[in-house]
């Protein structure tokens, strides 16, 4: 079992929390924004080691006493901790998604784009061809999961409701 951290441990693990969340803001703005080529987030992920570790979240978790800054600070952490598992997959993911394009009516149209696109497209029949466009592009390159098919409960036949059932006292 974890033992709980002392005090200015606990101050310290707050105050890198800031610094880490600030390089990850700072680096998803540069790269979603054009303004850098690639998504590193592996190197953040080292600088702040301790606070992304499995024993840090659980000394942390141990210390929560009610205080709602603690309890924030341990969530923090088990979300950093999990997250540093799936840092190199997201900086796939993001990379991939700078450089696509897909080809609408002979326009070339970056990955990104399609959404606004879609948004801003006043002909329906365009916006069904940008949006297979960017399913397909999603499909092919693992984008993202398929949606599983929805599956509505059986239609209650119409008519009156039954009366509810008789409670006899």
């Amino acid at each position: 079992m974890a033992q709980p951290l002392q005090q200015g441990e606990i101050d310290a693990l707050s105050a890198d929390a800031d610094r880490f969340l600030a390089e990850l803001d700072e680096e998803t703005y540069l790269h979603f924004a054009g303004l850098k080529e690639t998504y590193d987030l592996a190197p953040i992920y080292e600088r702040h080691e301790r606070l992304t570790q499995l024993d840090t979240a659980l000394g942390l978790g141990a210390s929560v006493d009610g205080d709602r800054r603690r309890r924030e600070l341990w969530k923090f952490a088990c979300e950093g901790y999990l997250g540093n598992f799936v840092s190199e997959e997201a900086e796939r993911v993001a990379e991939l998604e700078a450089t696509l394009t897909a080809t609408v009516d002979g326009e070339e149209i970056p990955y990104r784009m399609l959404k606004p696109r879609l948004g801003n497209e006043d002909d329906r029949e365009a916006r069904a061809r940008m949006e297979a466009a960017r399913n397909e592009l999603a499909r092919r390159r693992g984008l993202r999961r398929p949606v599983p098919e929805l599956r509505l409960p059986a239609r209650r036949p119409r008519g009156p409701m039954p009366p509810p059932p008789r409670r006899d006292r």
